[in-house]
């Protein structure tokens, strides 16, 4: 039996073509979409009204594929630091979404902005979970851990796009550097 490609359909090539270039070049046109898509301008428009409405979709869209997995690998962790441990991994393949939603300005649509503040909020719940429970060092504050969180599974990802660490690596050298900056069983080198 012959494995089949699937295509994706137009309106997901394009989805997928601005979440890369807006990752690339925040400046990126409706123009150089459509043609990483793959499809015609017309194509594009048939699906979104024009910049504006393509980006509430790509927030939309990444805050729900953010919360899907993170739910999901929250439920099967047994302590705070572990959740940490999953939620990382699952979220370095959406590393794109997670970037896209931290650097676009969402301050005129109160459910992105809400939503993502919410995912933000949801690290620093798990991380100040984690202090409690005597696994992170409580000399650091839960919105600087959160950051680093995230840029740690944004290092994973880019690692995995440039062909630089197999998933597997990219996923043990974010846990690692996280673990190393601030878990508390760590002697720090003064």
């Amino acid at each position: 039996m012959s494995q089949k490609k699937f295509k994706l359909d137009s309106r997901e090539a394009i989805i997928e073509a601005a979440f890369e270039l807006y990752n690339e070049r925040p400046s990126a046109s409706l123009f150089d979409i459509a043609a990483r898509a793959g499809v015609g301008r017309a194509t594009l428009h048939r699906h979104f009204k024009g910049r504006e409405d393509l980006l509430r979709v790509l927030a939309r869209q990444a805050i729900a594929e953010i919360d899907e997995v993170a739910i999901e690998a929250f439920k099967q962790s047994s302590s705070s630091l572990d959740a940490l441990r999953r939620v990382m991994a699952v979220i370095i393949p959406l590393a794109n979404r997670q970037w896209f939603l931290a650097y676009e300005a969402f301050d005129d649509e109160p459910e992105i902005s809400l939503g993502y503040q919410r995912q933000l909020s949801g690290t620093e719940f798990l991380i100040a979970s984690a202090k409690k429970e005597g696994d992170i060092q409580s000399s650091l504050s839960d919105a600087w851990l959160a950051r680093v969180f995230d840029n740690l599974i944004f290092a994973a990802w880019e690692m995995l796009k440039e062909e630089k660490a197999t998933p597997a690596q990219a996923e043990q050298f974010a846990w690692q550097s996280f673990c190393e900056g601030c878990v508390a069983k760590v002697a720090l080198d003064a």
